[in-house]
C-alpha cells in the first residue's frame, strides 16, 4: 500500500528543519525509509520504536517547508544508502562521564551523567555545546553544563542543595538514529533542609533531530509544595543553562527580553552572602576539618572562587551543621529582603538590551 502524507502549517509560515512525526496504519519493519515529495525530493525518515506498535508505524522526519508539503512513503533503505547518508552521528568524548558526544548537523554537544563531587565540573547535562556554523564553543573547559534546574532546591530555604552538581543521573536511550535522538536522564535530589522537599526524584527528556537548529527538553520532578522567598512554589522549578567562554573570551554582555526588559541593578542577597562567608571565617566555633579546609581557601576572599561562598552553606557540603546553616542563612534572607524593599535602587525599564557589567551596582 502506498501511503500520502500532507504536512500543513497551521500558521501559514515558514518551517525549517523542523522534526514532524506521524503514524501509519500498518507494521513496518525497516527503521529508516525514503519518502518523496511533489517536487520529487527524498525526504529521510526514521521509524520511532517508543511510539510504534504491532498495528501502527510512528516515523520522524525533519522538514523545511512554507504552507503545505505533500508526500508519499516510497521504500526503505538499501543497505548501501544506510552506509551513505548524511545524519546524526557520534564524536568521540572529552569529559569522563561522558555518555554521548554528537554532531547534529548543527551542533557538536557532550552529553554527561555527572560525577556528583559539588564542583562546576561535575554536573550532569550538556557540558560542551559549539555551534557548527560560527564555531563557536560555549563551555570549552566544560567547568559547567546546560540544562541543570536550580530552584527551589537551590534556595537559602533549603540549604542550597544544587542537583546538577550533587546528583548522578542515568541515561537510558530511547531513540538512536539519523534523523532523531531521543534520550532521558533520571535522577534523585539530595534531601536539604525542608522536609517537603525531600525524597524527590527528577526525569528529563532530551531530544535532537537533524540538522535542526534547537533542541527539545521536558523536566518532570515528584510533586511538592514549599514556601521560599515568603512566597507558595507548587510543582515550579528553574532552569539554568551557563556558558563560560574562557578568561578574556567574553560572548554575551547583553540581556534583553521580548516587550522590553525591566529590572533593578545590583544583587542585595549575593553581597549578604558574601558578608556572612566573613563574618563567618571569622566567627564561628565550628572545629570540623571541612569548615578547616574552607576557611584556609577563603583566606583570600578576593580571589576565591565564588562558589565556595554558597557551599560554605550547603547542606549536602557538610561544612557547618544544620543548625548553623539555618541560622546564619536565616540572617541572610532578612537582610536581603530589607534591602530588596528600599527604594534606593530605582526600576528600569528599557527596549534595548541592557549592558550587564554596567548595571551590576
Amino acid at each position: 500500500m502506498t501511503y500520502h502524507i500532507t504536512l500543513t502549517d497551521p500558521m501559514n509560515g515558514t518551517r525549517d528543519r523542523e522534526p514532524i512525526t506521524f503514524t501509519l496504519p500498518e507494521k513496518l519493519q525497516e527503521p529508516l525509509w525514503w519518502a518523496i515529495t511533489d517536487e520529487d525530493a527524498r525526504i529521510l525518515c526514521q521509524r520511532l520504536e517508543q511510539e510504534s506498535s504491532a498495528s501502527r508505524t510512528a516515523f520522524i522526519a525533519t522538514v523545511s517547508f512554507s504552507g503545505t508539503l505533500k508526500m508519499r512513503l516510497d521504500r526503505p533503505l538499501t543497505a548501501a544508502e544506510v552506509g551513505e547518508i548524511a545524519g546524526i552521528h557520534r564524536l568521540p568524548g572529552r569529559e569522563k562521564d561522558c555518555f554521548v558526544r554528537l554532531n547534529t548537523g548543527c551542533f557538536d554537544l557532550e552529553m554527561c551523567r555527572g560525577t556528583a563531587q559539588g564542583v562546576g565540573a561535575s554536573k550532569w547535562g550538556l557540558r560542551h555545546f559549539r555551534a557548527l556554523q560560527d564555531n563557536i564553543e560555549l563551555l570549552p573547559s566544560g567547568n559547567n553544563a546546560i540544562g541543570g534546574f536550580y530552584g527551589p532546591f537551590f534556595t537559602p530555604e533549603n540549604g542550597l542543595i544544587n542537583p546538577p552538581e550533587h546528583t548522578l543521573v542515568d541515561i537510558e536511550i530511547l531513540e538512536e538514529g539519523p534523523v532523531y535522538h531521543h534520550y532521558r536522564m533520571r535522577g534523585a535530589i539530595p534531601d536539604g533542609l525542608l522536609p517537603e522537599l525531600r525524597g524527590k526524584r527528577f526525569s528529563i527528556d532530551w531530544k535532537f533531530s537533524w540538522n535542526t537548529p534547537w533542541f527539545q527538553r521536558r523536566y518532570c520532578v515528584d510533586d511538592f509544595s514549599t514556601v521560599i522567598n515568603g512566597r507558595s512554589v507548587t510543582n515550579k522549578i528553574t532552569v539554568g543553562d551557563e556558558f563560560e567562554s574562557g578568561p578574556g573570551k567574553l560572548l554575551f554582555d547583553r540581556f534583553a527580553a521580548y516587550g522590553g526588559t525591566r529590572y533593578r541593578a545590583g544583587d542585595p542577597y549575593a553581597e549578604e552572602l558574601v558578608a556572612m562567608v566573613a563574618n563567618t571565617v571569622t566567627t564561628s566555633e565550628n572545629q570540623s576539618p571541612k569548615f578547616t579546609e574552607f576557611r584556609e581557601q577563603l583566606a583570600d576572599m578576593a580571589s576565591a572562587h565564588w562558589d565556595l561562598y554558597w557551599r560554605m552553606f550547603c547542606r549536602w557540603e557538610n561544612v557547618l551543621d544544620e543548625a548553623e546553616i539555618r541560622e546564619r542563612l536565616s540572617q541572610v534572607r532578612a537582610r536581603a529582603h530589607r534591602r530588596a524593599d528600599l527604594t534606593e535602587r530605582e526600576w528600569l525599564l528599557t527596549d534595548s538590551p541592557v549592558d550587564v557589567f554596567r548595571r551590576r551596582g
